[in-house]
C-alpha cells in the first residue's frame, strides 16, 4: 500500500515538474522570438529612414540648385520690396529663365525640418537597442552607424546655419534701411560683383567710392567690401588683402561679423584663402596668424569651398583649420 502510494506521488511529482519546464520554455520561446522580432524591426526602420533621408536630401540638393544661384537677390528684394506680386525671382540677360516661388522655399524649409526629425528618430532606434548589440545582427559595424549618424547631424547643423546666416544678411539690410535713405540700397545694387563683370565695371567702382564716402558706418558698405575681397580670392591675393585690411582696421561694430547676401561668413572665409596662399608661397608666419584668429574667433562658423576642392560645398571652419595645419606639415 505504501509503494502504491509514493508510486503515485511520484508521478506526480513528475508530471507537475514536466508542466512547469513546459510552461518555462514556452514563455521562454516567446520571449526569444519577441526579441528577436524586435531588432529585425529595429533593423527595418533603421534602412527605412535611411533612405527616407538620402530621398529628402537628394530633393533638398535639387532646390538647392536654385536657391544658391537666387539666395543673393532674395535677401535685397524682400528687405526693400522689389520682388512684386508673383513673389518669384529671375535671372537677367539671355540666361534662361530661373524662378523660385514663396511655395518653393516654404517646401525646401519643410524638407529640412523633416529631415531633422527623421535623424532624431534614427538616433533613438541605435540608441535604444545598443550600438554592440546590433554588432552582433548580420554583422552590422556601430562605428559605421555612428558615422553615418555623425555624418547626418553634420549636414543637419550646416543646413540650420546657412539659414540663420541668411537671416542675419536680412536683418543686417533692415537696420541700414531704418537708418539710412533708398539711396544707399541703389548704390549698393551698382557697386556689388556680378557674376564675371568684375572689376572692370565703372559705374559699380564709382558707386562702392560713393559708398566709403557717404555711408562708411553702413552694413552694406562692409558687405560691399567683403563681397570685392572675395571676389578677387584666387585672382589677385594683393587685393583680397586689400579689402580685408579694410575690414579689418575698420572699429566700428558694422564690419565685425560681416554676412553677404550670399550667406557667406566675410572674415573667416576671407582668412581661410588667404592661409591657404601663404601656405603656397611660403609664408609660414602669415599662414599662422590666419590660423590662430580662426581658431580665436570662428570655430562655430562655416566656410564656403570653392570649386575644386576636396570634400563638400560648406564646411565648418575647424575641418578647414585641420586642412591648414596638414598642409604646413
Amino acid at each position: 500500500m505504501k509503494n502504491a502510494n509514493f508510486l503515485t506521488l511520484s508521478i506526480c511529482v513528475i508530471i507537475i515538474l514536466a508542466m512547469a519546464f513546459a510552461v518555462t520554455g514556452f514563455f521562454s520561446y516567446r520571449a526569444y522570438s519577441s526579441s528577436s522580432g524586435l531588432e529585425k524591426f529595429y533593423l527595418q526602420s533603421i534602412r527605412a529612414l535611411k533612405e527616407r533621408i538620402d530621398s529628402q536630401e537628394t530633393e533638398i540638393a535639387s532646390l538647392n540648385k536654385k536657391t544658391a544661384v537666387l539666395e543673393d537677390r532674395l535677401t535685397a528684394n524682400s528687405v526693400f520690396g522689389n520682388m512684386g506680386s508673383k513673389n518669384k525671382l529671375s535671372r537677367n540677360g539671355n540666361d534662361n529663365l530661373i524662378t523660385m516661388s514663396a511655395e518653393d522655399l516654404k517646401r525646401l524649409k519643410q524638407i529640412i525640418e523633416s529631415t531633422e526629425r527623421e535623424q532624431l528618430r534614427l538616433a533613438r532606434i541605435i540608441e535604444s537597442t545598443g550600438l554592440e548589440k546590433l554588432a552582433e545582427i548580420e554583422n552590422i559595424d556601430p562605428d559605421i552607424l555612428r558615422e553615418i549618424y555623425d555624418d547626418r547631424r553634420k549636414r543637419s547643423w550646416i543646413a540650420s546655419h546657412r539659414s540663420y546666416l541668411r537671416e542675419q544678411n536680412r536683418e543686417l539690410h533692415l537696420a541700414d534701411k531704418s537708418r539710412y535713405d533708398e539711396e544707399l540700397n541703389s548704390l549698393y545694387q551698382r557697386a556689388r560683383f556680378r557674376g564675371r563683370r568684375g572689376a572692370n565695371n565703372e559705374d559699380s567702382n564709382k558707386a562702392f567710392n560713393e559708398m566709403l564716402a557717404k555711408y562708411p558706418n553702413a552694413y552694406a558698405t562692409a558687405m560691399a567690401i567683403a563681397e570685392r575681397a572675395l571676389y578677387y580670392a584666387r585672382r589677385n591675393t594683393a587685393e583680397t588683402e586689400k579689402y580685408y585690411i579694410m575690414l579689418r582696421e575698420n572699429e566700428n561694430e558694422s564690419y565685425s561679423n560681416i554676412i553677404t547676401d550670399r550667406g557667406i561668413e566675410a572674415k573667416p572665409n576671407i582668412e581661410y584663402y588667404l592661409a591657404n596662399q601663404y601656405i603656397r608661397e611660403g609664408r609660414i608666419e602669415d599662414a599662422n596668424a590666419m590660423i590662430d584668429s580662426l581658431e580665436k574667433n570662428y570655430t562655430d562658423s562655416l566656410l564656403r569651398m570653392r570649386k575644386g576642392d576636396p570634400g563638400p560645398r560648406w564646411q565648418p571652419v575647424m575641418e578647414g583649420i585641420e586642412k591648414l595645419r596638414f598642409r604646413m606639415r
